[in-house]
């Protein structure tokens, strides 16, 4: 089917949360185990390629636990299950923030985003869109159609960047 690309919206969503302070990016892990709740999604094959690009052989790559939902992987990293998790926003965010509500916290980081990885394991191809708007077959061949999406998008992300609490409140209400 025909399909256009409108835009990119989202650039740097996806971030490698470790409890391991000496972990500073993908490259550090080793062969220890990273959570993904990226199952049958852009974001496993993003990963996939990602470490299979850094592993130097078979024995050290890191391999993959896939869990159902960010939700599991943050309860596994909260219960000390886990020490490394790939995470969209805003669950990384909410990782980091249901961890310092615990009565014992443990040591989270913020490591690296998977944009940053991606631009350093692949220099060529630098850039690592992460969502964008798209028409698909049925509208495809109506431009008119296609430039006014563009442009209501392009305007609501200025008037949401002037009025964060309005466009918190709007997201919080339908998402």
């Amino acid at each position: 089917q025909k399909t256009r690309l409108l835009s990119i919206s989202v650039w740097g969503l996806v971030w490698l949360v470790s409890t391991d302070p000496a972990v500073n990016g993908f490259e550090d892990l080793g062969d220890q185990a990273l959570l993904s709740p990226f199952q049958h999604d852009l974001g496993d094959v993003l990963i996939d390629t990602l470490l299979s690009a850094q592993a130097k052989d078979d024995a050290s790559k890191v391999p993959v636990r896939r869990v159902r939902t960010g939700q599991d992987a943050i309860a596994l990293m909260l219960s000390g299950k886990a020490k490394h998790a790939v995470l969209a926003e805003p669950m990384a965010s909410m990782l980091l923030w249901r961890n310092q509500q615990q009565a014992a916290p443990v040591s989270l980081h913020r490591v690296q985003s998977l944009e940053t990885a991606w631009s350093q394991q692949f220099p060529a191809q630098p850039q690592l869109p992460q969502a964008g708007l798209m028409a698909n077959a049925t509208v495809v061949e109506n431009r008119a159609l296609s430039q006014a999406v563009e442009k209501a998008y392009a305007e609501s992300a200025v008037w949401c960047k002037a009025q964060t609490m309005q466009c918190a409140q709007i997201a919080h209400k339908y998402l």
